[in-house]
This record gives C-alpha cells, sequence and structure tokens, in this order.
C-alpha cells in the first residue's frame, strides 16, 4: 500500500513508474523529463522505459524486454503508448487491431501486481493531420479532426480497462489553440519539441503525483520561463479541469470534500472518486468517520481538516482549512440586564441578572430545541453544565437569547 495525497499543501512522495512505448516517450527523454520536474516539486520518481520506435500495442505484447520488465511488478503506475496513428483509426479497425492487444497489456500489468495502475498515454494529432490515411479515413485529414479521434480511441481503452488517462493531447490542443509563438512539434510535424515534451512531462507530472505543476521549479534548457509557465498552466488546467473524466474509469480513489460553515458548526461532504473507507481528522484534535460528516468547533479560528479515503492497494490524502467563527463570549450591554459568563466554558455558567428579571425562567437549549439546563432567575446564578455533550447551546432569559459553547 501507498500514499497519494492531491493537495495544496506539499508533501513529498516517491512513486515507481514503467513507461511502455515508443518514440513518442523517448524523444527528449520524457521519464527523464518527469523525473526532473517532480525533483523540483521535492519527489522522486523512480522509472523504467522500453520504447521501440514506432511499436504498437501488438508488438508490444510479444516483446521480451516488455514482457519482462511488466512481469518484476511492484510498480504504482505503468504507462501504456500505441503508435500515434493507430487509435485515431476507423473504430472497426481499432476494435481489431489495438483493443484486444490494449487489454492484454493491461491484464499482464494485473497479473504482474494487482495494485498496479495502467495509464493509457493520449497522445497527439499530427500537426498537419494524417494525409497517407485521408482517402479511407476523412476524419484524420487535420490536427483537429485526427486529435478528435485519438481521444475517442483512448477513451475507449481506458473504459474497457477501468484505467487512468493521461490528456497529453488535450493538453497539447489547450496550446495549439492559443496560437502562441513557439512550436511543439518538431521539424517532422509529429514528434514533440522540447515544448511538448514538457508540456506533456508536465501532464504526467499531474497525473501520476496527484498535484498541482504549476509552482514547479525544474525548468527545460532552451524555454524561457514565461513559455514554460503558460505550458503548465495547460497540463494542469486540462487535468485539474476534468477530474472525473481522466480518472473516472479507474478504481483509483481520489478524495476531495466540500465543506459549509455555519457559526461553529461545519458540514463536511467528500466528493472523492472510488474510495470504501472515509477518515477525518478536523484539526481541533478531533476525529470523524463516513462520507458526510457534521462537526462543531468550539473556539474560533482557522483549521486544516484532512480527509483520508482508503481502498484496499492505497490510501489518499486531501487536506483543505476552513475559518471557524464561534459565537463569542456573551458580555450583555448595559441596558440589556445580562450577563453570562465563562464563555466558553466547561463547567458552571454564571450568570448576572437585572432586578427586573428576578423569577423568570432560565432555559439552556440544545441544537434540537430542548431544554436541557433550567433554573430560576435571580441576581447571581450559578448553573451547572456537567454532562452536557460540547456544542453551541442558546441561554434564554424572557425575550433575550444568546449562544453558549459548551467544551469537553
Amino acid at each position: 500500500m501507498y500514499v497519494v495525497i492531491f493537495t495544496g499543501i506539499n508533501a513529498q512522495k516517491k512513486v515507481k513508474v514503467l513507461f511502455i512505448g515508443d518514440s513518442y516517450t523517448s524523444v527528449n527523454n520524457l521519464p527523464q523529463t518527469v523525473a526532473n520536474i517532480a525533483l523540483g516539486n521535492g519527489d522522486t520518481l523512480v522509472y523504467d522505459s522500453n520504447t521501440p520506435g514506432g511499436t504498437d500495442f501488438q508488438a508490444q505484447c510479444s516483446n521480451a524486454t516488455t514482457l519482462s520488465k511488466i512481469a518484476q511488478g511492484g510498480w504504482d503506475y505503468v504507462v501504456l503508448q500505441d503508435q500515434s496513428e493507430e487509435p485515431a483509426f476507423d473504430a472497426t479497425q481499432v476494435a481489431w487491431q489495438t483493443l484486444p492487444y490494449a487489454h492484454r497489456l493491461d491484464s499482464l500489468i494485473h497479473v504482474a501486481d494487482s495494485c498496479t495502475l495502467t495509464v493509457f498515454y493520449l497522445t497527439w494529432g499530427h500537426q498537419n493531420g494524417d494525409p497517407p490515411n485521408c482517402p479511407i479515413l476523412p476524419n484524420v485529414c487535420t490536427y483537429a479532426g485526427m486529435q478528435d479521434a485519438l481521444t475517442v480511441g483512448y477513451t475507449e481503452m481506458a473504459q474497457l480497462n477501468q484505467s487512468i488517462i493521461s490528456p497529453v493531447g488535450e493538453a497539447w490542443r489547450n496550446i495549439v489553440d492559443q496560437h502562441l509563438s513557439f512550436d511543439l512539434y518538431s521539424t517532422d510535424s509529429s514528434h514533440p519539441s522540447i515544448y511538448g515534451t514538457y508540456l506533456a512531462a508536465s501532464v504526467f507530472y499531474e497525473v501520476i503525483f496527484q498535484k498541482s505543476v504549476l509552482n514547479d521549479t525544474y525548468r527545460t534548457a532552451g524555454i524561457a520561463d514565461s513559455n514554460a509557465q503558460k505550458l503548465r498552466l495547460a497540463a494542469h488546467t486540462t487535468v485539474s479541469d476534468s477530474l472525473s473524466k481522466w480518472y473516472g474509469y479507474s478504481h483509483r480513489p481520489m478524495a476531495s470534500f466540500t465543506s459549509s460553515i455555519s457559526g461553529g458548526q461545519a458540514n463536511f461532504v467528500s466528493t472523492s472518486i472510488a474510495g470504501e473507507t472515509f477518515e477525518w481528522n478536523f484539526g481541533d484534535s478531533t476525529t470523524g468517520s463516513g462520507q458526510q460528516v457534521t462537526h462543531t468547533y468550539m473556539v474560533s479560528g482557522t483549521y486544516t481538516v484532512t480527509l483520508t479515503v482508503h481502498d484496499i492497494c492505497r490510501t489518499v490524502v486531501y487536506t483543505d482549512s476552513v475559518s471557524i467563527s464561534v459565537p463569542s463570549g456573551i458580555r450583555a450591554e448595559t441596558s440589556a440586564g445580562m450577563l453570562i459568563y465563562p464563555n466558553p466554558t466547561k463547567s458552571v455558567l454564571y450568570i448576572d441578572l437585572d432586578a427586573e428579571y428576578a423569577g423568570n425562567n432560565i432555559a439552556i437549549i440544545n441544537s434540537l430545541g430542548e431544554q436541557v439546563r433550567t433554573a430560576t432567575a435571580a441576581a447571581h446564578v450559578s448553573m451547572p453544565i456537567h454532562g452536557l455533550p460540547a456544542g453551541v447551546y442558546t441561554v434564554r432569559v424572557s425575550d433575550m437569547a444568546y449562544p453558549l459553547v459548551v467544551l469537553h
């Protein structure tokens, strides 16, 4: 079991990845670029690869090196990248030429290690489409048409194999649509330039490490900081804006939650993908469990809330902060004629009242509207609160009502 953390709070991680593909993976050494980006974020990528040029999934299924590396097991992820054109072919051709071999590789990965996750490397359309195949496949005659077809092909692979997608091609489209001054392609209009590889590596970092690449400190030589920033933003936007699309077919848990605050009470709802158990740390030395929890804070402040999601293979952690404003201690206006203290309190509540309130009923009321303590008003009243659960209550005297915080 290993821990995956997707959060704005940096936490060092070590991930083992096997890259299976062709020259789209080997040109400019994509795995090492991912490792460099990881190092810039304080993380470690341990990787191996087999990337013979022009190789498709069918050939990889009989490649002794590929089979040996998969069989080693112990990988957190195995990345599968098909030949650059095949996933964009007609659906009938993809069904017999590509999908069976994608499934075969995925099956071998899980035979070697049932906890390893398969990542399909969604590549990019050629800069000028795929002219040799235009007579029979008009939709791939342009870059945009070929990109659309590749996205459909790789999405089908991920769906059929319950795997993850690394949406490099969609991040590529993001940059192409901006018409920027640099070129993602090398001179053959197919393979990646250093810009293309840096973009691909940024996408892979976000997918594999589940952390933002935006503040990464690594820079590929030859890429200006301003351009690197644009590439990282395209990668981050592509991954983060469609998390359920890229991760949703897999069984890998991904942790996240939403919160709603009312005074000292906070309601937390897990919006995680997958997962079997859900554990909460509310940041005030208390914990809870379940996909939806409600917690009452006793003291105002900013708390770091942690959601830990487990499945049989891995643990995923997500943290976020919440700002709590608990109703403050009540020191009534002189004209109001009432003073209650201390607030918060743990054992005894004291109430000082003007003479006009003598004989009135004093009630402490819980969140259900039940009177849990009562007394008769006098100039000075002591009300023991031992045994009351921690929470926010209401103190009511005549037509006056004030919040009371009870601590354990």
